[in-house]
């Protein structure tokens, strides 16, 4: 009879940072299917294998933590869901979409409360994508640099450096130029 079981959480004995969950057990308990945090699934001896004692495993991250990829840091996202083992966590990538990664591959982000400075006239975002105001033009198809400019202003108007007023009659103009250089290119074309 095997002193493992399935569900059970449990270390490599030569390598204790090595974890996994057992899956399933095999002969009679002599050989053990190890889901591994970092690695996938491996057979093991169960000699070769320690209990973890639940008092140790505390969930890494939960629901709504802001996490990066250890290999890649610039990859930012949101948990949407850890597994009951706390092995897979469903992350929301700020800009690739869904996925499940292994928790031992992401990282909590070292200041939750900050958004990186490059980052902080655009603190909106939808189904993890972030929404700036070049992201709308480009989900748009607006090509034009004078309706990018006041499209952009007008996102940002009286949040910015300059007064609401100053931000509206630089749209204004902008749009005027813009009506201007139609005129023009019609009265080209007769």
């Amino acid at each position: 009879m095997s002193k493992f079981k399935t569900g059970d959480r449990v270390c490599l004995i030569e390598y204790p940072t090595c974890t996994g969950t057992i899956i399933s057990l095999r002969n009679g308990g002599k050989i053990v299917l190890v889901r591994m945090d970092s690695s996938g699934v491996i057979s093991y001896y169960p000699e070769s294998l320690e209990l973890i004692e639940e008092s140790k495993v505390e969930p890494k991250f939960k629901a709504g933590d802001r996490i990066q990829l250890i290999a890649y840091p610039s990859s930012i996202g949101t948990v949407l869901k850890v597994s009951e083992d706390g092995v897979l966590a469903r992350i929301s990538m700020d800009d690739l979409g869904e996925y499940e990664y292994f928790t031992t591959v992401i990282q909590l982000l070292e200041d939750q409360s900050k958004e990186p400075e490059e980052y902080k006239y655009y603190k909106y975002s939808y189904k993890g994508i972030k929404l700036d105001p070049y992201r709308i033009l480009d989900i748009y198809k607006i090509t034009c640099p004078a309706q990018q400019h006041a499209i952009k202003k007008l996102l940002r108007a009286g949040n910015s450096v300059k007064e609401l007023k100053q931000d509206i009659t630089e749209v204004i103009d902008t749009l005027k130029r813009k009506l201007e250089m139609l005129e023009e290119e019609d009265s080209d074309n007769p």
